[in-house]
């Protein structure tokens, strides 16, 4: 059985000095902190974080990254002030 899940949310730059610190919103009132501290120059992944350095994401294109590259991509995220110690690596093996 496959399930499917989204969500739909609005973001908007509420800093145009700013342009890679967004504020989302998938439900009104809350809205939420996404900052893009690393973008792949071809858009093949993006390191996002929050102003609080409670929430952590590493978002790709593809099913599988290089090791190389996502312990570059927890470097950046130490190197921006966040524990990565309990992150989780998802694995994307489903078809």
């Amino acid at each position: 059985m496959m399930i499917f899940s989204s969500a739909k949310g609005v973001a908007w730059i509420p800093d145009k000095k700013s342009p890679a610190k967004l504020k989302v919103q998938f439900f009104w009132p809350f809205s939420g902190d996404y900052w893009i501290m690393y973008l792949d120059k071809d858009y093949r992944y993006v390191l996002v974080g929050d102003s609080a350095h409670k929430y952590l994401w590493i978002l790709a294109r593809e099913k599988q990254m290089d090791e190389p590259t996502y312990k570059m991509l927890l470097q950046k995220a130490i190197d921006n002030g966040y524990d990565v110690k309990s992150i989780i690596r998802v694995e994307q093996d489903c078809n």
